[in-house]
């Protein structure tokens, strides 16, 4: 996979991501949207690819690989960030939503269409007390025992 110069559809995954509550009897309500975008740029001079990964459009890590297996690897493994903050939706029931884009392209020459993969929904959850920092009863249970 050898790609040059900036970023294009052909080098740019971008993962779109939803926080949704989920509301019974109606569709359910983004709580928080976003996106990573992995971008990689190919120098041929040095042979080394450039993978930068940008949350939200801001820059959060750059990568140089040597190697296609190193390539792979940084495509496929997103450093840990934190992507939500859930602090004032307690007791709220929530689950996550997440899509790759992997480009556009066209169909009959002319019906511009997104190449996507299927959104994955993560199993639903209850957000409870200890997201605004307060410990949680079994937290406090050992506090009081000691």
């Amino acid at each position: 996979m050898k790609v040059l110069g900036p970023p294009t559809r052909s080098n740019l995954i971008r993962h779109r991501r939803r926080l949704e509550r989920v509301r019974k009897g109606w569709f359910n309500k983004d709580v928080d949207t976003g996106s990573l975008q992995v971008i990689v740029m190919y120098n041929a001079l040095n042979r080394e690819y450039l993978v930068n990964y940008k949350h939200d459009g801001d820059l959060i890590e750059s990568r140089l690989v040597r190697d296609v297996e190193e390539l792979y690897s940084a495509l496929t493994k997103v450093p840990r960030l934190e992507v939500f903050s859930l602090r004032g939706l307690n007791g709220e029931h929530l689950y996550v939503r997440v899509r790759a884009v992997l480009g556009t392209r066209s169909i009959l020459f002319f019906i511009p269409s997104i190449r996507a993969t299927d959104w994955v929904e993560s199993e639903r959850f209850v957000v409870g007390r200890d997201v605004k920092g307060e410990p949680d009863a079994a937290e406090k249970k050992e506090e009081d025992e000691r």
